[in-house]
């Protein structure tokens, strides 16, 4: 469990978040078989690896851990039994900029191309992997960032697979 947590004596483990998962989401229709999946496979990771990885890419948590999502108080009932909700610094901005600098490392060697104001309806696949996108083109816009701009399509927009994916 993450330092922050154990520091507070916060008694978490992997099947108590499980378990505070499912009894949130209720898995019970066969619809539900890829999202208990993703579920299980996410809380494994946050278990094991999540925290060191996140370490790895710059990231660093203000430590304090809060409560969002309590509980309702029954073990099989709704939200956390235990407080999970924690703060990085930087907020926002703290978050992505680790993100957003591997995506430009990778555009830098030419395994990513940026595209901006593109829109992806598509991905391609082989084997198993993205290998192009197809979608459209909006017109072009110079209005600020936040501000809403034209969604006129004026044109498609693909990237055919490329020999070294």
């Amino acid at each position: 469990m993450p330092a922050s947590r154990t520091a507070s004596r916060v008694k978490d483990s992997l099947e108590l978040a499980t378990q505070d998962w499912f009894g949130s989401a209720q898995f019970d229709r066969p619809e539900d078989h890829w999202p208990r999946r993703w579920a299980t496979a996410y809380l494994d990771f946050a278990a094991g690896e999540k925290r060191s990885w996140l370490r790895q890419m710059g990231h660093r948590f203000f430590p304090v851990v809060g409560w969002a999502e309590r509980g309702d108080g029954r073990a099989d009932g709704h939200g956390n039994s235990v407080p999970r909700f924690h703060l990085t610094w930087g907020t926002g901005p703290g978050v992505v900029a680790p993100f957003e600098r591997r995506v430009r490392e990778h555009a830098a060697a030419g395994r990513i191309r940026l595209c901006f104001r593109h829109r992806v309806d598509a991905l391609g696949t082989d084997a198993g992997a993205v290998t192009g996108v197809r979608g459209a083109l909006p017109e072009p816009s110079d209005v600020a960032r936040g501000v809403a701009s034209s969604r006129v399509e004026v044109g498609e927009s693909s990237t055919p697979p490329r020999p070294s994916w």
